[in-house]
């Protein structure tokens, strides 16, 4: 439509409720992230606490339709954390940088799996993979090759 200006979207994910709750998630290089509550007829940004507005994925805890938690990775400053479906954010984990000169890109991709209160992690960054068990604040190196070409993180239902 006319005075409307495309985003670049990054990543986007529905509500597991999405049926009845109209309710999904757009992640944008620059506009940080976008909800919609009436199936995609508007978007609203969705950034109180977010401190870099480049977010790269965003990833619903699989417990999201009891607790809506949910995460995101911003291009540089880290993985965030929202317990109200994206109302507000906390910083929630970083990861060492070495190599940040390299990449405005730097957390890549996010995904979680698993229930309970802490569900495992997988975290695709430019420095390879990483995985959490204890919640987003706690990363485990897994050794991958090559490390800087994760770009995906499909982790199964099972």
């Amino acid at each position: 439509a006319a005075g409307q200006s495309l985003l670049p979207i990054y990543a986007f994910a529905l509500s597991p409720g999405f049926a009845s709750d109209k309710t999904g998630f757009a992640a944008t290089l620059g506009s940080g992230l976008l909800k919609t509550t009436n199936g995609g007829a508007t978007w609203v940004a969705a950034n109180a606490g977010l401190t870099d507005l480049n977010v790269s994925d965003v990833a619903l805890a699989p417990t999201y339709t009891s607790d809506s938690t949910m995460w995101v990775t911003t291009g540089t400053k880290g993985v965030f954390q929202s317990t109200n479906a994206g109302a507000s954010w906390s910083l929630a984990g970083t990861v060492s940088r070495k190599l940040s000169d390299l990449t405005t890109v730097h957390y890549n991709v996010l995904a979680a799996a698993g229930t309970g209160s802490a569900p495992m992690l997988y975290l695709g960054m430019f420095e390879g993979l990483w995985t959490s068990s204890k919640g987003p604040a706690v990363w485990d190196y897994v050794d991958a090759w090559p490390t800087r070409l994760i770009r995906h993180i499909n982790v199964s239902p099972n």
